[in-house]
């Protein structure tokens, strides 16, 4: 049986945008955009994970926590997906060096995180 070792948080505004970032990388590694992931340490809940994104990563509260999909990372790991709205401005966590508001429409112009894509052609596809 597979087992939740992360999940991916998606961060819409009223017009289905979605709030992308982009982490601090070591020299050498290429810079890539990516959905708000962690990585669930421990016992840690899908519910405590997704707090600790919205803490950590954004300083601020995300409201309407739905569940989206589960994506196989491979024949042991899931990826659980959900969404949620922001209603106040955010301050990103010191390692986030960037982040944009993107549509469907300019999906292609970025190099996303493994996997990350895939989610955000799901959740495209989804909200038609």
């Amino acid at each position: 049986m597979s087992k939740v070792i992360s999940c991916s948080l998606i961060i819409k505004d009223d017009f289905n945008n979605v709030l992308i970032i982009q982490r601090k990388v070591k020299k050498g590694q290429p810079k890539v955009w990516s959905l708000l992931n962690r990585e669930i340490k421990g016992k840690e809940t899908i519910e405590k994970c997704l707090e600790k994104i919205a803490k950590d990563d954004l300083k601020g509260i995300v409201f309407n926590f739905t569940p989206f999909k589960e994506f196989t990372i491979n024949e042991n790991a899931i990826n659980t997906s959900y969404t949620g709205i922001i209603k106040e401005s955010i301050i990103l966590h010191k390692d986030i060096i960037g982040s944009k508001w993107i549509n469907k429409r300019v999906l292609d112009e970025y190099d996303f995180a493994k996997d990350n894509k895939e989610i955000l052609l799901e959740f495209f596809e989804s909200i038609k």
